[in-house]
């Protein structure tokens, strides 16, 4: 892919004698900036080596003064600055080595960007488990990743805003195309036991309201802010407990020749997007079926459209033994499960359901 280069002008602190600006250099890889270069101008008088210890990149305006993770290299009279998340449009960066500014760089936004807007929270219920695990959150275009835990915010009924709820990785769980971001609800407090839960008990409590909300400050890649904020309100039932049993799943199949899509309803409510990836359908040999697996809007079933007519004779439908209920309980094991007094559940790769296409 074609590599671009932009030059920016930035004040340079300190009394830097004869330079009254100098130019840092930034490489876009993809519409992405990959690196940025900070000439000798602005570090002269410390040793390369020196340097590359006491330089430091950080957003403009962070209050909680979090450095850019990255990679500093030394080569030639620049030292590079590879950012392990790219650098966002919209967003102006500080460089400081030591106690000192060396200077600010904006990141531009490129033309006509369009605004991105959350169009899904999953699970999609307004009754969830108290012991909910992940949530998923779907965007219209790529987001701008490492800044999650400073625009999702969770309150209570009384309004109270509640802290420590997440668990916010640096490293955030994104998909490959940065629309769709897994956001786990702090596991140390789930789990019984564990210190964290000890210490400040689970994040979500039983017959409680809950309001989550996502701000509108959040940019996309492409530097835009989200199109408008977006609050989802919950209730939480009892803590899930127990795995899910397929034997309770309900199957609506279909007739030879027929290509209308089977519906597969679980009694209990399951982590759908993961759903989606584990399930597979099997004719009476045990071969793939073509087809197209999705979830109805409310989470509630899930459809499989076949590509070609159904063909009369037994199916089966094969569900990974790691799909998982909204508290993340799999087919094996229990997310909180106690094994100190128990013995190891035996493992299998995957359940079956059998249907009949007559």
């Amino acid at each position: 892919m074609a590599l671009i280069r932009f030059f920016l002008i930035i004040l340079v602190c300190n009394g830097c004698g004869p330079y009254k600006d100098t130019e840092i250099s930034i490489f876009e890889d993809d519409h992405k900036i990959t690196s940025l270069y900070i000439p000798s101008n602005l570090w002269r008088g410390t040793e390369p080596m020196m340097a590359l210890k006491q330089i430091r990149v950080y957003r403009s305006g962070d209050t909680s003064n979090t450095e850019i993770l990255g990679r500093l290299t030394y080569g030639g009279d620049d030292i590079g600055f590879s950012p392990v998340i790219p650098l966002a449009p919209g967003y102006e960066y500080t460089v400081v080595m030591g106690s000192d500014t060396l200077g600010s760089i904006s990141i531009p936004l490129p033309p006509q960007s369009e605004a991105p807007r959350l169009t899904k929270i999953s699970p999609a219920s307004d009754s969830l488990p108290a012991n909910l695990l992940k949530i998923y959150l779907h965007f219209s275009t790529p987001m701008q990743e490492g800044v999650s835990s400073e625009h999702i915010s969770i309150k209570n009924e009384q309004g109270e805003l509640l802290k420590n709820v997440f668990l916010f990785l640096e490293q955030e769980l994104w998909n490959k195309e940065r629309t769709i971001l897994t956001l786990w609800l702090n596991p140390g407090r789930i789990k019984r036991d564990l210190q964290p839960n000890l210490s400040e008990g689970p994040p979500l409590e039983p017959s409680k309201r809950y309001t989550i909300t996502i701000s509108n400050k959040w940019r996309g890649a492409n530097g835009t802010f989200l199109e408008q904020s977006f609050s989802k309100k919950f209730y939480t039932r009892e803590a899930d407990t127990a795995s899910p049993d397929l034997t309770t799943w309900r199957i609506f199949s279909r007739s030879e020749g027929e290509t209308f899509p089977l519906i597969i309803v679980p009694v209990e409510q399951i982590d759908m997007p993961l759903l989606e990836k584990s399930v597979e359908i099997l004719n009476d040999d045990e071969m793939p079926v073509s087809g197209i697996l999705i979830s109805n809007k409310t989470e509630d079933f899930l459809y499989f459209y076949p590509t070609k007519p159904w063909k009369a004779g037994t199916h089966f439908i094969s569900v990974q033994s790691t799909v998982e209920d909204l508290a993340g309980n799999n087919l094996d094991r229990l997310f909180d499960e106690d094994i100190s007094n128990k013995k190891p559940r035996a493992q299998s790769a995957r359940g079956l359901i059998s249907f009949i296409v007559e």
